[in-house]
């Protein structure tokens, strides 16, 4: 009778422990979809742009208007795309249209994003 009263003691803590896990991973898309909006919302935000003598490394320029909201878009664009590939895929159980569907979106959202990164505002 020991056994079940070790493993009741163990269930909650591998429940707060597995909820944090998910929170922490999906805490940098939210972000960046919480900064795409705030793009879009206020026209002002911050570009990276690649370094001209630094392989490898980006400064932020700031950017106001039409180029802020197509910031804000590809912000929210790949925090949508680092959300659906984060964790394990659907389970067995879910329907073959929602498994397509969040495919296409997951995907989708990476192409929407090169397409915002290719505009020319101004």
């Amino acid at each position: 009778m020991r056994v079940p009263a070790e493993r009741s003691d163990f269930e909650p803590r591998w429940k707060v422990r597995q909820h944090l896990v998910i929170l922490l991973t999906n805490l940098l898309p939210f972000l960046l979809v919480l900064y795409g909006l705030k793009c879009i919302a206020t026209l002002q935000g911050q570009l990276t742009e690649p370094a001209r003598n630094v392989m490898g490394s980006f400064f932020l320029a700031p950017v106001k208007g039409a180029a802020a909201v197509i910031t804000g878009l590809g912000d929210i664009s790949l925090g949508l795309f680092g959300y659906l590939s984060g964790g394990s895929p659907p389970g067995n159980n879910r329907s073959w249209l929602w498994r397509i569907l969040r495919g296409v979106i997951r995907w989708g959202s990476l192409g929407q994003l090169s397409s915002f990164g290719t505009k020319r505002t101004g």
